[in-house]
C-alpha cells in the first residue's frame, strides 16, 4: 500500500509534479508494474486515520474509491493509473474523480431474518462483509469431515 506514495514523493522530488500539489494528500494504493493503480486492504482503516490526522483529501485506486468514500469529511479522490495522477498533478488534464458518496455507492437494506433481525451471513454490500463471507467459505473448506 506503500507503492503510490513513493511514486508521488519520487516524481515530486525529481520536479516531475510539483510539490505543492502533493502536499497534504494521503496516497494508497499498489503500483502495478504497468501503471496501473491497484486496490490495497484496510483503507477504511487508513482514510479514518487521515481524517483524525487533519488531513483534507485522500487518493486511492478506483477500486477502492467506495470503501474509502465512507469516511465523512474527507476529500477522496481515485485514480485508474499513475500517468492518470501525473496528468492531474501537472494541472495538465481532468482533475482526479470525486469518489461516490457512501448513501450512492453501498446498499443500506441488509437482509434480516423471519423475526426481524439481522441475518448473521447476510449479502449486505460492504467490503467487510464480503471478507467475512470469504473466511467462512476457506474456514469450511479447511475443515475435515469427521469420521
Amino acid at each position: 500500500r506503500f507503492d503510490l506514495p513513493l511514486a508521488v514523493a519520487i516524481l515530486a522530488g525529481t520536479g516531475t509534479v510539483p510539490l505543492e500539489s502533493v502536499a497534504g494528500v494521503v496516497w494508497i494504493a499498489e503500483l502495478g508494474l504497468d501503471g496501473r493503480l491497484r486496490p490495497v486492504v484496510g483503507v477504511l482503516p487508513a482514510a479514518l486515520a487521515a481524517r483524525r490526522a487533519g488531513v483534507a483529501r485522500v487518493v486511492v485506486s478506483g477500486a477502492n474509491a467506495a470503501e474509502a468514500a465512507l469516511v465523512s469529511e474527507l476529500d477522496v479522490r481515485y485514480a485508474d493509473t499513475l500517468s492518470q495522477v501525473v496528468t492531474a498533478l501537472r494541472g495538465e488534464g481532468e482533475p482526479l474523480p470525486m469518489a461516490a458518496k457512501a448513501a450512492a455507492a453501498t446498499s443500506t437494506a441488509a437482509p434480516t431474518t423471519k423475526a426481524g433481525f439481522l441475518h448473521p451471513f447476510s449479502r449486505a454490500a460492504t467490503p467487510a462483509s464480503a471478507r467475512l463471507r470469504e473466511r467462512a467459505k476457506t474456514a469450511r473448506i479447511r475443515r475435515s469431515p469427521r469420521a
